[in-house]
């Protein structure tokens, strides 16, 4: 779970200032494109502009991905552990079915 938390906030942390121009292009704040809302942050609030929300995402991120791992490593090993016993199964009948065979056969 760690792990997955850890990857969700380095990728968030990552992508937020991708994630900034694309909501400012979203809601209408910004004209004239990616290149124009980019030298929009830069001239209205600096570089730090870029890193409008970067908490908030990372938390939200960190969480979903710690999540996201969490479920996918118990699904798995919930269908590993269901494998593995019917094929012990299954070579538990088939020993006995040559033992059975091995004895009639005698």
């Amino acid at each position: 779970m760690v792990c997955g938390a850890l990857a969700g906030a380095i990728s968030a942390s990552i992508t937020t200032p991708l994630d900034v121009v694309k909501t400012r292009l979203m809601t209408g704040a910004a004209q004239g494109g990616v290149s124009g809302t980019v030298k929009q942050i830069l001239m209205e609030e600096g570089w730090v502009g870029f890193t409008r929300g970067v908490g908030p995402r990372v938390l939200h991120s960190a969480c979903f991905s710690a999540l996201g791992y969490f479920a996918f490593e118990t699904a798995r090993l919930a269908i590993l552990n269901q494998y593995i016993k019917r094929k012990e199964l299954q070579q538990m009948q088939d020993f006995g079915v040559n033992v059975g065979v091995g004895v009639a056969s005698t």
